[in-house]
């Protein structure tokens, strides 16, 4: 059984997203019980330091018990990547593929897009048996209606 007192869950971001960013986390401690401690991995791809810190403060002003922790990545990292023309696909979608560098000794992480909307504990999910597999996507929720 996987303990679920403390859940570990990141977001990448770069300047663009980091509205949403703060809206994703905001959404996951609120739903979050009291039991739980959430630890937040922030994946920052080129969000401006002043930017990123006001955002933290906001968030663990809010969420006293909320950890964060700030995993920097350099853009030029992924400068011969192909880049889409696409303005939701921005080249922080690719630092997700490096996730076993950021979270070193971290058991498990559950992944979130910054623009996802959360309206239930993520803890369930953090707990959801893998299977003996590295990752499980979901594509959807079932409907809750």
């Amino acid at each position: 059984m996987i303990d679920r007192s403390t859940v570990h869950f990141a977001c990448c971001s770069d300047r663009n997203y980091l509205d949403a960013l703060v809206a994703t986390v905001t959404a996951v401690c609120r739903k979050l019980p009291a039991r739980v401690q959430p630890v937040f991995h922030f994946v920052d791809c080129g969000v401006p330091e002043h930017d990123a810190a006001r955002a933290i403060a906001c968030l663990t002003r809010h969420f006293p018990r909320l950890k964060v922790a700030t995993h920097r990545v350099d853009p030029a990292r992924f400068a011969h990547w192909p880049d889409y023309s696409v303005a939701h696909i921005v080249k922080a979608v690719y630092a997700r593929l490096f996730f076993d560098e950021f979270l070193g000794d971290v058991p498990r992480c559950v992944y979130l897009d910054t623009d996802m909307l959360v309206d239930a504990d993520i803890s369930e999910l953090y707990a959801t048996p893998l299977g003996g597999t590295a990752w499980a996507p979901c594509s959807r929720t079932p409907d809750r209606s």
